[in-house]
């Protein structure tokens, strides 16, 4: 199981994902048992660990990298924001927040809520120590509060900013226990490639395979934006302007699981979100499972053709 999962990119997190779908399909209740199994294999486990990560990414980044890594991560996380803002904004003007074809403004604004946990299992794979100290700011397009800002840009969407404080405060404690205690840092460095495989599975447990089946055309018309706008601008902009390779930009490409949860979150405060909040977790759902594994895919084809070797 171990050398399957390396030979495939992002394999760490992509395998038991799939694992996990299928099994949880299969046997729906078979985990919901409470306790530790529950906390482990379900969901309910998933904040714990992606704050866990978020700790030794900070523990591993040297304040002095700081500058570098936000000049990077920060201005291809603003692209991407950006051009999530403007299309949906395009398209609410076009067609209204209830959109057309069953696609509501929602499902397009969650294009822009990237797979941390992918980008990190990618940059693992194929990135530098820059990309790979990147991970806790690639979350910040990864939480349920920055993607309501985006969002609410649009519409009356309100902003919750414990969230964004919440989901900063391991990434802060991690950069000063690290920078205090470098052999702290060190030893606990290697359990990032250890707890891929659980957060996989915990992601996969939460996907309804039929439903996000019957999303499906959606689904793929949803992902024409990320491969055919979003991914080029983000390649062009780190390979013309940051002058590196353009790694980071494909693994920011697939859609987080965390947009799953954006219907329930907005569906009190947006009436057009909870006419369609089933609808809409359906589409999260098949554009997290697609884009997860076509992902990558395309980016083994552009670094065998950028001729850009595996790291791990």
């Amino acid at each position: 199981m171990l050398k399957l999962m390396r030979k495939i990119p992002g394999g760490m997190l992509i395998v038991p994902m799939i694992i996990a779908m299928v099994f949880t399909n299969i046997f729906p209740n078979a985990l919901h048992i409470g306790g530790m199994t529950e906390a482990t294999f379900t969901g309910k486990g998933s904040q714990a660990m992606i704050g866990i990560l978020c700790f030794i990414s900070g523990a591993n980044i040297d304040i002095k990298s700081i500058p570098k890594v936000i000049k990077k991560m920060g201005s291809l996380m603003l692209v991407r924001a950006i051009i999530g803002v403007l299309l949906n904004i395009i398209y609410v003007k076009l067609f209204g927040f209830e959109g057309i074809l069953g696609i509501p403004a929602l499902a397009v604004m969650s294009t822009t809520c990237i797979s941390a946990a992918l980008y990190l299992a990618l940059t693992l794979d194929y990135g530098s120590d820059l990309d790979v100290a990147g991970f806790s700011f690639a979350g910040l397009l990864a939480n349920p509060g920055i993607m309501i800002l985006l969002y609410s840009l649009g519409s009356e969407g309100e902003l919750d900013v414990m969230t964004i404080v919440s989901s900063l405060i391991p990434l802060i404690v991690g950069l000063i226990v690290g920078n205090l205690d470098k052999e702290f840092a060190s030893f606990i460095h290697p359990a990032t490639g250890m707890l891929m495989p659980f957060l996989g599975f915990t992601f996969g447990a939460g996907i309804n395979i039929l439903d996000a089946l019957k999303q499906s055309l959606n689904g793929v018309l949803l992902t024409l934006p990320i491969y055919f706008i979003s991914l080029p601008a983000m390649i062009l902009f780190e390979r013309k302007v940051l002058k590196t390779n353009g790694v980071a930009s494909f693994a920011l490409a697939a859609v987080g699981a965390i947009a799953l949860s954006l219907p329930q979150l907005l569906q009190d405060i947006d009436p057009v979100v909870a006419a369609n909040a089933s609808a809409l977790t359906s589409q999260m759902a098949f554009l997290t499972i697609f884009t997860s594994i076509l992902t990558p895919i395309l980016l083994s084809k552009y670094c065998k053709k950028m001729g850009i070797e595996k790291t791990n």
